[in-house]
């Protein structure tokens, strides 16, 4: 194998270690570095040490059990807590619709003739266009401001008077703080 200095170095291969089966080798020492063991050694076991063992095992089986039996309990919960569903099959495998009493309305959406719903006789339409008079509608409100034409879109937080914008906001801080108070 070569010569090994005192520090146990190699001198050819550099400043490298040898592990002790290495040096036992070159040295050509015991033999019992040399060889691998080819059996694992056991424990000695007492009677004590096989009964705690035996123990956990069996402890170790029944906490399985027993979580097993805990998840099967909560499936069977979670099941029987569902709501059934309330479908009714007919003859042709499809379900049956349920019957509601009165008169039936039809709804149609089509490209061609656009969205049309029909009424039965007998029944009065709902969507019957109402006549608005003058007095429902909403009379739109113009700027406060002299000169401004323009609709109210904000009103003053203490005068609650109508104003269109900022700048005629400012315009009637300026009048106000023009105006004594008495």
């Amino acid at each position: 194998m070569g010569e090994v200095d005192e520090r146990g170095y190699l001198p050819d291969k550099g400043n490298r270690k040898l592990t002790a089966r290495q040096r036992a080798l070159a040295d050509g020492g015991d033999s019992i570095l040399m060889e691998l063991p080819l059996q694992s050694k056991k424990k000695a076991e007492t009677e004590e040490m096989l009964l705690k063992k035996s123990e956990r095992n069996r402890k170790r089986k029944q906490r399985a059990a027993q979580r097993r039996e805990e998840v099967k309990a909560e499936t069977i919960q979670r099941l029987l807590q569902k709501q059934p569903t309330k479908k009714k099959e007919d003859g042709n495998g499809g379900h049956k619709r349920a019957r509601i009493e009165g008169p039936a309305f039809s709804y149609r959406d089509s490209i061609v003739n656009g969205i049309t719903i029909s009424f039965p006789k007998e029944v009065e339409s709902p969507f019957v266009a109402q006549k608005i008079t003058k007095s429902e509608v909403p009379k739109v409100q113009i700027c406060c401001i002299k000169g401004c034409k323009n609709a109210r879109k904000y009103a003053d937080v203490t005068s609650k008077l109508p104003l269109c914008s900022l700048s005629c906001y400012r315009k009637l801080k300026d009048q106000n703080a023009q105006t004594p108070r008495l």
